[in-house]
């Protein structure tokens, strides 16, 4: 944008509007937009006093938004719009991605009380539903005029009156810093949950599938840095995480720092799992590309009439005896093939792992120049015949 563009813009000859969501769908800056009721304006357009009366209305409710930002010490900016309507600026010192922007937008709106019937609150970020599909749409910028009063568009106090040397104002603004942000989000899932606002410790299940299992470590660490999962990531965690605590304190600590984290949505998905942990033969099915590069070849002990997953390097007992429930009578003959079709998928997956661990095991018995070993167990020995060099194990 030019020197000339934004002078044109000051003096009125032009009204600039700006695209906010970048092409990698990150935001810099956002607002609240709070107006009268469409419905209401266009029914009353030439009723001047009406919308006097409303407009005051509006600014109020304003007025609890920027008190609420106050009071969370998040800086936000007054604007009259022009239109009997106001925004409420937010400027970030740097890009953040589109859902974590409207995360954080909702989290103030979340400490509000509804607004009035007749008063309408919109998220400005550029984009919204259209159809089946996304529309992009521009912000007017502060200080221009709006070109359907001929007003201007000025930041005002909370009385409502303009500030007098509004370029000085400008110069005033302060940005937002992205710790402040995650520190605002953090706080407010938690009162939402009802716990305590200071950081929590990390679960002792989160630590010890963090040491025990590398490719739940992988997902975990990617939610703890602030990156958004993937499908079939957050499938995984759920079934696992999510069954290992009655109030989900490992997978609300995992997720929180995500930027499509809401905690309501994460208890009601929680209050909907059925107890059946993911298996280690389908996170390798979920996640091909991450298990090709993370070992998922964990060493323990399978419960009787359980399975591979990684919750039993925390509570065996969680996959204890699910594999009866595959064997149990099937209610019809698409369940009964369902299971049979699982089960042999299952079987394919063991059957890759086997071999997988059979060409790491046999070359490690030759360089170490031996043909067996003891574990607790059984003993895996090394025997040779016609069909080559296979495996054995006697228990």
């Amino acid at each position: 944008m030019s020197q000339n563009c934004i002078i044109d813009h000051l003096f009125g000859k032009l009204t600039i509007g700006v695209y906010p969501l970048r092409k990698d769908k990150a935001h810099k800056f956002t607002a609240l937009h709070v107006r009268i009721n469409p419905r209401k304006m266009m029914e009353n357009f030439k009723n001047t006093s009406y919308l006097v009366l409303m407009e005051g209305k509006v600014h109020e409710y304003l007025l609890k938004l920027a008190a609420t930002c106050h009071n969370l010490n998040i800086p936000s900016y007054l604007e009259d719009g022009g239109e009997h309507d106001r925004r409420l600026w937010f400027f970030l010192d740097e890009f953040l991605p589109y859902q974590l922007m409207k995360r954080f937008v909702d989290s103030i709106l979340d400490k509000m009380p509804p607004a009035p019937s007749d008063v309408q609150v919109e998220i400005c970020l550029g984009l919204k539903a259209l159809g089946v599909g996304w529309e992009h749409y521009p912000l007017l910028l502060p200080l221009g005029i709006n070109q359907r009063t001929g007003r201007r568009c000025l930041f005002i106090d909370y009385h409502g009156s303009p500030y007098d040397d509004q370029l000085a104002y400008v110069k005033k603004i302060r940005t937002i810093k992205t710790r402040e942000m995650r520190d605002l989000l953090q706080t407010v899932s938690r009162e939402v949950r009802g716990m305590e606002t200071i950081i929590p410790a990390k679960p002792g299940h989160v630590e010890a599938l963090l040491l025990k299992c590398l490719v739940l470590a992988e997902i975990i660490n990617k939610a703890r840095a602030g990156r958004n999962l993937s499908r079939q990531e957050k499938l995984i965690l759920y079934y696992t995480l999510g069954l290992v605590d009655d109030k989900g304190k490992s997978i609300h600590y995992v997720l929180e720092p995500t930027p499509e984290y809401r905690p309501q949505k994460v208890d009601k998905l929680i209050s909907q799992l059925k107890s059946n942990p993911v298996s280690c033969p389908k996170i390798r099915e979920l996640l091909p590309e991450t298990t090709a590069y993370v070992r998922c070849d964990c060493d323990f002990l399978i419960p009787e009439g359980g399975y591979p997953s990684p919750l039993i390097h925390v509570n065996p007992g969680l996959v204890e005896g699910k594999r009866d429930a595959l064997l149990a009578s099937p209610h019809s003959l698409q369940e009964a093939a369902r299971r049979y079709i699982s089960l042999l998928s299952e079987i394919e997956q063991l059957k890759k792992s086997l071999l997988k661990l059979e060409n790491v095991i046999i070359p490690l018995f030759d360089k170490k120049k031996v043909n067996q070993i003891s574990t607790p167990f059984g003993c895996v020995k090394k025997v040779t015949n016609g069909d080559g060099v296979k495996l054995a194990v006697r228990h």
